[in-house]
């Protein structure tokens, strides 16, 4: 955090913790803190937007030299890479969890002494969330410690700050956004099958083949469900056509194969490029009154492969996620979707409608499935940020859709 002269009058800061998937590393989400970084300066300090393409090897002195710039504001961003699981994700998804939230910790703690002492009164302070691949089940199984629950809020606001003896500053959870994220796990959503007992061997693995309850609680139990509910706004990405071998598109966006599944309305249809490698974007409407109903909706147990088939518990977990609300981001590296004109016409998609438009390969085309690591632009490394430049321009549009909607709401309504 970066010292300011103006602190007095600072009332808003706003946070965004990016956390990287498994075998990763925090240099896989370069690309994305720099070009989040850049946006918020562009925001609020005027600053011209860089050209990302400029950008291989001298990230780390871009995001110092920009943070800089945009700390200069009266919302200064504080965007930070989680560290806490690298080289440490196959030990399960819960204790990878519970490290990354000691590292929030520690993050907000230092947002609250720079930003709410005898200098400055902070008035506000928003929350946002960005998962990549297993990134994003690690903040989804986060969030009871992260976000208070609903029946905490009134304490939250009566509480005192011990050492100024002011209120604290009213939280305020923004965006919860993931990118090629195994919302259903693996087990039914594997680019090549790979047998169960290869997946056992770790417990990262049993979590993802849904041998442990962890994946059905985060759908069924309140202190899973609520946290994420106060999010304002659900965003998920995935790869389409079969580009993604690590996360294929079913699991990436809860599809369900339920002929009850939920609505998805279009937002929009960007097959003209106005968009980079966005084919569609939808939307699944709220209804949060189903996780009110008997104590919350449903028994966990219910979920259970013990209880169901394997099918019908997946679809169970991506029926309770779209009645949650989510925007859906189906993205086409291999720029080759053209829709039928009936396609090009729809206002509103059925799940098994987006499945079969999406999930498959394109026939007699060849193509590297190679969309995991283009998506977040993966920059391990100067050959890695070179190989993934074409992901680039989605990661731009997406920083500033993300940084935009933080601050001043729905980037639809610009």
């Amino acid at each position: 955090l970066t010292p300011d002269k103006n602190k007095s009058t600072i009332e808003r800061v706003h946070v965004i913790i990016l956390v990287h998937g498994w075998l990763g590393c925090p240099q896989d989400l370069a690309y994305i803190h720099y070009a989040m970084e850049r946006e918020a300066a562009a925001i609020f300090i005027g600053e011209s937007n860089d050209d990302a393409n400029q950008y291989v090897n001298d990230g780390q002195r871009k995001i110092e030299d920009v943070n800089d710039k945009q700390q200069q504001s009266n919302e200064p961003f504080v965007i930070h890479t989680c560290t806490a699981n690298e080289g440490r994700t196959n030990d399960g998804i819960q204790k990878g969890a519970d490290r990354i939230t000691e590292e929030i910790q520690d993050v907000m703690d230092k947002v609250m002494a720079e930003y709410h002492n005898d200098v400055t009164t902070l008035k506000e302070i928003t929350f946002s969330m960005l998962g990549f691949s297993l990134g994003g089940l690690y903040a989804r199984v986060a969030m009871p410690k992260i976000i208070p629950p609903v029946y905490q809020s009134t304490v939250d606001k009566n509480d005192t700050n011990a050492t100024s003896n002011r209120p604290l500053p009213k939280f305020t959870p923004k965006l919860f956004c993931t990118m090629a994220t195994p919302h259903l796990g693996c087990l039914g959503h594997m680019y090549i099958p790979v047998p169960n007992f290869v997946m056992n061997i770790a417990p990262t693995g049993r979590d993802l083949i849904r041998r442990t309850p962890l994946l059905q609680q985060t759908v069924t139990d309140p202190k899973f469900t609520e946290p994420l509910l106060r999010f304002e706004k659900r965003i998920a990405y995935a790869n389409t056509f079969g580009m993604d071998m690590m996360v294929p598109t079913t699991t990436a966006v809860f599809l369900s194969n339920s002929d009850c599944s939920a609505e998805h309305h279009v937002v929009h249809h960007d097959h003209h490029g106005d968009h980079p490698h966005i084919a569609l974007v939808v939307e699944t409407k709220a209804h949060h009154e189903l996780f009110l109903q008997n104590g919350h909706g449903s028994d966990p147990s219910s979920l259970s492969n013990n209880n169901r088939g394997d099918d019908d518990a997946s679809d169970n977990m991506a029926d309770r996620l779209d009645a949650m609300g989510w925007t859906k981001v189906f993205v086409d590296y291999t720029d080759s979707y053209h829709p039928s004109p009936d396609s090009a016409c729809k206002t509103c998609y059925k799940c098994k409608e987006l499945i079969s438009e999406f999930a498959c390969r394109k026939p007699w085309r060849f193509y590297l499935p190679n969309g995991h690591d283009l998506m977040p632009v993966n920059s391990k490394s100067a050959f890695l940020s070179f190989a993934n430049r074409k992901g680039r321009p989605l990661v731009d549009q997406m920083a500033k859709d993300f940084v935009y909607d933080v601050v001043y709401g729905n980037p639809s309504a610009k």
